[in-house]
């Protein structure tokens, strides 16, 4: 166990040497008084030393002697093991090493208590324990040092060790009182001063009492910060060395956790509130922001970054630390709570200004501030960054909300902006952001002005040109707005405006097209006049301008007379330009599709006064003028519409059909289908009609519109007799459209009916099992038809089942058709009983009849049955009283069926076949109850 030494005191000059002749010897010196001087060299080595003392007290004698040679072997035990750790080799060092040391020192310390350097042997039997993992005794030596000898040189040393122990021992109070002792004594020549202080803090800390190990801890940040620097420099830290630097992290970490685990927002503030400002705190708010954010509470993190503002607002650190929240709210807020955060940035650089301005030399720390110009280009740089965000952020929120007060809003940021930073290289890009704004808010007049500003007052930059060109813009926009001589002034303005541009942007491609834009704006501004009036300039005054600027005068030209709706004026300059204009020209297509529209304002004139045949003579004439226009898909409906009103069905759904080829994804389609149904249908053509409502169906919207198309489709399809497709259609309806029920549960049948006529049995069964299913699961919306219907198909049904059963004799091998015979009997049963359950009287008798029916048989083929030819006249005897014992109850049971039917008869009112059927069979059953004349009668009365 290798135990370093804590703290070395000087003690070689303490420690004694011997000193003899050649001829003494230790025996020699029993008695004697020895002299030792402090200063004397160990001239053996340090073990011979040792055992030539430990024979000299065993030898006891002198007292002085003894005492002396207790000390001095005391003190080389402790050199010998210093030397053992110094070498690194040899004898293990152990806790048992330091035993003769202590023994020494123990001995020395109970036997001369007048000893005159007893408190250097105190020191080295508590380093003694220390090393030898005897803590509790080494505390206790320490304490001695400490009570006995306050004055002493290595006090302060002696309460250093003994705090640290305490504190290494987790006895944070005690070693709180230790540290405070050497704090106590001040600072001055005290070397432990420091270091106790931190640890200080540290111990009552530790006591679970952070508030009050503040204090401490700032103190310990006092000695380490408090430098007359910038704020810049002080949080490098580069003047601190590592050792130190640690240090001061270590004593931020604790201020930190202690703060944040006070759960209150204002915790640090608070607690910073009555005390005098530090030229550190800013750094405080920064950790302690930096702990809630690796503690993942960013919001926290963000409270306090913009809460130092309120500590310190004459501080650039409350603005760069308001901007690291700032960064922290794009990833937690809302846009437009990130926008108030960047507008309170804006306000507190405003409050900072103020105070930097006021700050004289005469506050020195604050003109430190005022000269942190890294600190302040930060700001200011941040500054640029919020001011133009903001005033963008409301720019596209007026642009979204087209408000004038955001409009507003945005240009007033713009405005701060540039006068914050009017030199700046990004000031004409900012001046052409405002003049936009501005124009947006439609205050076109400032518009104008700024964007001139921005065009001829800034020098050569990349949007001049551009500002140039929106001045003209802004003009014309204001001139909509005046009237009089103002709107007269205005023009002049104006004009001067297009002349700057011209002169100075003569390079600009736009620059000859100025006055075409001009008349392009009249016209969008419906200035007809003023429009007609540029145009014409243009084309008399510039003709060898460039052709372009020729076709947008008769653009504006043609434009104008078709606003004005003189269509037929239009079309011949439409005609014009057409000439004038190359296949790949950009406006070719505009001009084709203005040239289309003239030539349909005209066919629509016609259609409106009555002149239909005229319409479909000028809708054709669009087709062949302009034969790719995007109208065309139009102008075909609408030639199929004209044919139409003329009733000419035929010519209708020609033209119908080739749209539906041609345009089978155009918005009209719907149209097209409907209106096609209606002309197959008016042309006695089902089949067609019938297959263009199903295409209504595909392509319709609303549920009830395919409902409707699919029930007449089906009709239409059962009218052209194609019973295959009606018979699809109705089972798409019922698949479709299962509600509302009774519809959905007659197309079913109506399916059914068609393959029943088809002869396609099986399928005909399926429909009756859909519409007993469909009936059963229809709950609330079951109706008297739907139960008819499903009652009807569950008899269906169930007839096979009474044919197989029906068909079964009872003959050899007796067992085995017994047994078939009961099975299908059973399944019989069961399907009859499903129509019997609904209800419905019709199938309800028709069921009852078939089972009494079942029973009866089943009676009369027991007693038919073949009979065994092995047996005697005895056992054939017992044998047929055997048969008629499980005959009867069959009989017994079909006897009781019937009778129900009868009974329907009476309390119901009912008579039908089954019911006469019913009585029929009864009379053969029990002749003497049912064979007589008053029962049909009865019959036939309630019949009637």
């Amino acid at each position: 166990m290798h135990r370093h030494p804590l703290i070395a005191l000087p003690l070689a000059a303490l420690i004694a040497g011997c000193s003899s002749t050649g001829s003494d010897t230790l025996g020699s010196l029993k008695g004697k008084p020895v002299e030792i001087r402090k200063d004397a060299p160990v001239s053996a080595s340090v073990s011979d030393a040792i055992r030539t003392y430990e024979e000299l007290i065993q030898e006891g004698g002198n007292a002085e002697l003894n005492e002396k040679a207790l000390r001095r072997l005391g003190d080389l035990e402790m050199q010998r093991i210093d030397r053992l750790y110094e070498d690194g080799n040899g004898e293990p060092v152990t806790p048992e090493s330091y035993a003769k040391a202590i023994d020494a020192y123990q001995k020395l310390l109970t036997r001369y208590p007048r000893y005159p350097d007893r408190d250097i042997i105190i020191y080295q039997l508590a380093r003694a324990y220390e090393h030898s993992g005897r803590l509790d005794k080494a505390v206790k030596a320490l304490k001695i040092f400490a009570r006995d000898y306050p004055a002493s040189e290595h006090a302060e040393e002696v309460g250093f060790r003994l705090g640290e122990l305490l504190f290494q021992e987790t006895r944070y109070a005690d070693a709180e009182v230790a540290y405070a002792t050497i704090i106590g004594r001040g600072q001055t020549n005290n070397r432990f001063y420091e270091q106790a202080l931190f640890k200080y803090a540290w111990s009552i800390y530790k006591q679970d009492r952070c508030m009050d190990s503040l204090d401490p801890f700032l103190s310990v940040l006092d000695l380490k910060l408090n430098r007359d620097i910038t704020p810049a420099e002080l949080a490098g830290m580069e003047f601190i060395s590592r050792s130190d630097v640690e240090l001061i992290n270590d004593s931020f970490r604790a201020i930190t956790l202690c703060i944040s685990m006070q759960g209150k927002r204002d915790a640090l503030t608070d607690y910073l509130r009555d005390k005098p400002v530090r030229v550190y705190e800013f750094m405080i708010y920064q950790k302690l922001a930096e702990l809630y954010l690796k503690q993942e509470r960013t919001p926290a993190a963000a409270e306090i970054y913009t809460s130092y503002f309120d500590r310190s607002p004459w501080h650039p650190y409350a603005l760069i630390l308001h901007d690291k929240a700032i960064d922290i709210y794009t990833t937690q807020k809302s846009k437009d709570e990130i926008i108030a955060a960047k507008k309170e940035f804006v306000r507190r650089y405003d409050i900072l200004s103020e105070h930097l301005d006021k700050t004289v030399h005469n506050d020195y720390h604050r003109y430190l501030i005022k000269s942190d110009n890294e600190s302040l280009y930060k700001i200011q740089t941040r500054l640029k960054v919020h001011l133009l965000d903001i005033a963008q952020y409301h720019h596209a929120k007026a642009q979204q909300t087209d408000s004038l007060l955001d409009f507003q809003e945005a240009a007033n940021w713009y405005r701060l902006y540039l006068q914050y930073f009017p030199h700046s290289e990004d000031a004409p890009h900012i001046n052409f952001l405002l003049a936009e704004a501005l124009f947006e808010d439609r205050l076109y007049g400032e518009a104008a002005r700024e964007f001139e500003r921005t065009a001829y007052e800034y020098g050569v930059h990349d949007e001049a040109a551009e500002a140039g060109y929106a001045a003209l813009v802004a003009y014309t926009e204001q001139d909509k707005l005046l009237t009089g001589p103002d709107k007269k002034a205005w023009h002049r303005s104006a004009l001067q405006s297009a002349f700057s541009f011209a002169k100075v942007f003569s390079r600009d491609p736009r620059a000859p097209a100025v006055l075409a834009k001009a008349a392009h704006e009249l016209y969008e501004g419906r200035r007809y006049n003023d429009a007609v009036m540029a145009a014409e300039t243009i084309l008399n005054r510039y003709p060898k301008s460039d052709p372009e600027i020729r076709r947008t005068a008769l653009i504006v030209l043609a434009n104008t007379q078709f606003e004005r709706q003189n269509y037929e004026i239009a079309e011949l300059i439409y005609l014009e330009l057409r000439l004038l204009m190359k296949e790949d020209d950009p406006i070719q297509t505009e001009v084709q599709e203005r040239l289309a529209a003239s030539i349909y304002k005209q066919a629509e004139h016609f259609r409106a006064h009555g002149a239909v045949t005229s319409a479909i003579a000028e809708f054709k004439r669009l087709l062949e003028t302009v034969p790719n226009t995007s109208i065309r898909a139009i102008t075909e409906f609408d030639i199929a519409t004209s044919h139409i009103i003329l009733d000419q069905w035929r010519e209708a759904a020609n033209y119908l059909e080739a749209f539906k080829r041609q345009y089978p994804e155009h918005a009209l389609i719907k149209d097209v289908e409907e209106k096609l149904a209606v002309a197959y249908m008016r042309l006695e053509d089902p089949l067609r009609a019938a297959e263009a409502l199903r295409d209504i169906v595909d392509n319709a919207d609303s549920p009830e519109t395919k409902r409707e198309a699919l029930w007449q489709a089906a009709q239409l399809y059962e009218k052209a007799g194609d019973e295959h497709k009606a018979a699809t259609t109705y089972n798409t309806y019922a698949e479709m459209f299962p509600n509302p029920l009774e519809p959905a549960v007659e197309a079913l049948y109506q399916a059914g009916q068609m393959h029943k006529a088809l002869g396609r049995d099986y399928f005909y069964r399926v429909q009756l099992e859909k519409i007993y299913q469909a009936d059963r699961n229809g709950g609330t919306q079951r109706t008297n038809r739907t139960r008819y219907l499903a009652a009807q198909a569950a008899f269906v049904l169930a007839e096979p089942h009474y044919e197989r059963y029906a068909k079964i004799q009872l003959v050899e091998p007796i067992r085995k058709h017994m047994q078939l015979k009961n099975q299908l009997m059973k399944q019989a049963l069961k399907a009859y009983n499903k129509a019997a359950e609904l209800g419905v009287a019709e199938y309800t008798t028709a069921a009852t009849f078939r089972i009494a029916d079942m029973y009866a048989d089943f009676s009369r083929k027991l007693l038919d049955s073949d009979r065994p030819t092995n047996l005697d006249a005895e056992e054939m005897e017992q044998y047929e009283l055997m048969l008629e014992e499980q005959a009867f109850p069959f009989e017994e049971q079909a006897i009781e069926l019937h009778e129900t039917n009868i009974a329907r008869m009476t309390d119901n009112g009912l008579y039908n076949e089954w019911i006469e059927r019913s009585i029929a069979a009864l009379a053969k059953l029990v002749p003497a109850r049912y064979a007589r004349n008053e029962t049909h009668d009865f019959a036939a009365t309630t019949a009637h």
